[in-house]
């Protein structure tokens, strides 16, 4: 009985807005603002710093004068009290209009600019939420849009660098990132010709695992400066390392598996992080 009140009070406040409405089949805000749901989505409602994209087109009340209409634009959400309220109504996925004056409309996070002559002009806004993500994950979706592969792995890398405040110019040797772990005392180190056996886990940029010796419990045995054992840039990580030395590298993929990668492993175009432990040194 109770539930059956409350739903018939809620009913009846929706009627008595529409009636108190100068807009048939708009909904009024407290503030004054004008809007009708068209289609409901299931998204979430955007937060302050994330990145929408949406379709907007903008009429004058009457439908007579069309001042913006284009395919779909994307802008970061700055939530500003007022002149993003139109904004922060909607989640992702809805369609809907709004009645307002455009100076309402001004200066919002659309970054729309009406140039319209004068003042107070009322506006039918259409708006449809095509997306709404991060800032972050907006970065990499422009990275990915990129068609040519190896801009592609470099924008990725460097975001990559950026996200993990890595320091490129510190710790870049020879064209990959070499960042050590752990500080030995050993006086033997990698040189040419040495009998080599290493610890290596190596993960792609998302840190998924493609590789690892430590999950074999078998450490890898090389001659180093013997071709076609590693790839180039475990042989140039390795180098003057230590029995027990660790390090991060970072391999681009001109010093891995290149733009033909291993079948059903890497892709093509991938940079590579590896792990790297000096096991045991035989000179």
């Amino acid at each position: 009985m109770k539930k059956a009140y409350i739903l018939f009070f809620y009913i009846f406040l929706i009627q008595l807005a529409c009636v108190n409405n100068k807009y048939k089949d708009f909904t009024q805000t407290p503030t004054g603002l004008y809007y009708r749901l068209l289609i409901m989505g299931e998204g979430n409602k955007p937060q302050k710093g994330e990145i929408i994209t949406a379709l907007i087109t903008i009429f004058s009340r009457d439908k007579d004068t069309v001042f913006h209409s284009q395919k779909p634009i994307t802008f970061l959400y700055e939530a500003k009290p007022y002149a993003d309220e139109f904004i922060s109504m909607l989640n992702e996925g809805d369609s809907a209009e709004f009645i307002l004056n455009s100076e309402k409309f001004r200066n919002n996070s659309t970054g729309i600019d009406l140039k319209i002559p004068i003042d107070n002009v009322e506006l039918l806004v259409q708006i449809s939420i095509k997306k709404i993500r991060t800032a972050e994950a907006y970065e990499y979706e422009k990275i990915w849009e990129q068609e040519d592969p190896e801009m592609k792995e470099r924008e990725l890398l460097n975001l990559f660098l950026k996200e993990n405040n890595i320091n490129g110019s510190q710790y870049f040797k020879s064209g990959i990132y070499i960042l050590p772990v752990n500080n030995v005392i050993e006086t033997d180190s990698v040189v040419a010709g040495s009998i080599v056996s290493i610890h290596i886990k190596g993960v792609f940029l998302n840190g998924k695992i493609f590789d690892s010796t430590y999950a074999r419990n078998q450490p890898l045995e090389i001659v180093y400066g013997k071709p076609l054992q590693i790839i180039k840039g475990l042989e140039i990580a390795l180098k003057g390392m230590k029995k027990g030395e660790k390090s991060k590298i970072i391999i681009p993929s001109q010093l891995a598996f290149g733009s033909v990668g291993s079948p059903e492993i890497i892709p093509p175009y991938t940079t590579l992080i590896y792990d790297l432990e000096i096991v045991n040194i035989k000179n």
